[in-house]
């Protein structure tokens, strides 16, 4: 069971666990605590995510002022109110990568699919396309069992 000592159960169900059985093979149940790497791992990203969620909140409580909307800030917080929160100079003003990003974002958005006509017509370019192609690299019919003019005769061996 263990390595030195007494056996170990699950907390959950009771089952017996090995000394370096880090889950329960019955029920799933975390049986070892997490190892330090991937406890920093999951800090930084619940940091990172309240973060983000603290700045979505701002963003909407800046709309908010400007309407004259009261916006929760976050679930169950009271709604935040009155005039939108000074950020530093630098986060209020995105970098040259983010304003082409937004431009580039909305040109794509601002696309159409073409009409059926037109898609009808492309469709048929690059079959068109294709079939030369293929005639150009591929090779001669006449050079193929395809070409032969006797029957073909397939020899199997007896079993």
């Amino acid at each position: 069971m263990s390595d030195g000592g007494s056996p170990r159960a699950c907390a959950a169900c009771g089952s017996p666990l090995d000394g370096d059985q880090r889950y329960c093979l019955q029920c799933g149940e975390r049986a070892a605590p997490r190892s330090g790497q991937l406890a920093a791992l999951l800090e930084r990203a619940r940091a990172a995510s309240a973060a983000s969620a603290a700045n979505a909140a701002a963003s909407a409580a800046a709309g908010a002022a400007t309407s004259g909307e009261a916006v929760p800030s976050a679930p169950g917080a009271p709604p935040l109110t009155g005039a939108a929160p000074t950020l530093p100079s630098r986060a209020r003003r995105p970098g040259r990568a983010a304003l082409a990003s937004d431009a580039l974002v909305a040109r794509v958005g601002a696309l159409r699919l073409p009409s059926r006509r037109v898609s009808a017509v492309l469709l048929l370019a690059f079959l068109g396309f294709g079939v030369l192609l293929g005639n150009a690299a591929g090779s001669r019919v006449d050079y193929s069992l395809a070409d032969s003019k006797g029957p073909l005769k397939v020899v199997v061996p007896p079993s």
